[in-house]
């Protein structure tokens, strides 16, 4: 198991990173997201050695990690921008792991590891190919190949689908958890796309300012983020300052029900985007100023007359245009309340 306890790293006087506490069971798959600057790189690379926290302690097992060098870990790690050899094939690409830690006494041996990777990847028969003359997706693939070759402890993966087009991106998810549970791998994998985190972890720690917001399962983060800025992050617009009584509260756009327990009194709520629905008897009326086609769903702005625009997702047929007035309700199981940490001012 890896384990960080109080760890901090500093770049001259600035802080990066905070006062860490992280676990990693084995087997799990955990996902590392927040946004630029955040410090998800900053903390893969101690992990992995390539830099020394400032305090603090790393562990694997209970082993102190401190002095033992980067090849010493048996730890994988995947670059964003894949670092591979140009100069070389795929199948010295992906040997590269396995020879620097000389895994397997003969060359079978490795040849043998390379396929078996390879064909696990969905690239098999692409061993002599360039590696220049891949598309990104099979660059990924590759890369992706090389890092979990040598059988690693411990899968570290920053921002793997970062450079990306959106159809690789949403597909790619499936693939690569169904290859880390396939091989029983640990996985760290860093991200700053909030449903790249969401789906492919068992659990999505939230790094803020260097500190860690939230460590939570994926489910549990979406439907009931712990503060305003993991809320925000997530996508969610719709927050209010409110008064609840009785599970009933007034908001800057009229009543709404709570469906969970609230503390009576002033309330951060979140509304998620969607648990509006249309009803003529509903307490919500305005008119759509925008629309975002997405597929499934069109994403509406609407402009609520003495109160802020809100944000919904519309499913409902027929779709709602630009300039249409409507009236809903919202699902109390869509309102979530804030704990109190999340009450601060914005």
């Amino acid at each position: 198991m890896l384990e960080l306890v109080n760890v901090s790293a500093r770049f001259g006087d600035r802080p990066v990173l905070t006062d860490i506490d992280l676990s990693v069971a084995e087997g799990e798959l955990v996902s590392v997201l927040g946004p630029s600057g955040a410090g998800k790189t900053t903390l893969l690379r101690l992990i992995a050695g390539l830099e020394a926290p400032s305090g603090g302690r790393i562990s694997w097992d209970g082993r102190d990690l401190a002095g033992v060098a980067v090849h010493e870990r048996s730890f994988g790690l995947m670059f964003q921008d894949y670092a591979l050899f140009p100069h070389r094939d795929v199948f010295d690409n992906v040997a590269f792991g396995l020879r620097m830690r000389g895994e397997g006494a003969t060359a079978g041996a490795v040849r043998a590891r390379v396929e078996e990777v390879l064909a696990l990847v969905g690239l098999p028969g692409m061993e002599h190919r360039s590696v220049d003359r891949l598309s990104g997706g099979e660059q990924q693939r590759v890369a992706l190949a090389r890092a979990i070759a040598p059988s690693p402890r411990l899968l570290m993966l920053d921002e793997p689908l970062g450079s990306l087009d959106r159809g690789l991106r949403e597909r790619l998810p499936f693939e690569l958890r169904s290859i880390f549970r396939q091989l029983g791998l640990t996985v760290l994998y860093v991200t700053h796309d909030q449903e790249e985190a969401l789906g492919v972890a068992d659990r999505t720690v939230v790094l803020h300012d260097g500190r860690i917001e939230a460590d939570a399962a994926p489910e549990a983060l979406w439907l009931t983020p712990p503060t305003e800025f993991v809320a925000r992050f997530l996508g969610f617009e719709n927050i209010c300052l409110a008064t609840v009584a009785a599970r009933i509260a007034t908001t800057p756009w009229g009543v709404i029900s709570v469906s969970a327990e609230v503390a009576p009194g002033r309330q951060r709520l979140v509304i998620h985007p969607d648990a509006f629905s249309p009803d003529p008897s509903g307490s919500i009326r305005g008119t759509v100023s925008a629309r975002i086609f997405r597929g499934d769903h069109v994403r509406v702005r609407l402009d609520v007359p003495n109160a802020p625009p809100l944000e919904l997702d519309a499913r409902w047929v027929p779709l709602p245009a630009l300039g249409d007035a409507l009236t809903l309700t919202v699902d109390p199981a869509g309102v979530v309340s804030l704990p109190e940490a999340g009450m601060l001012p914005r």
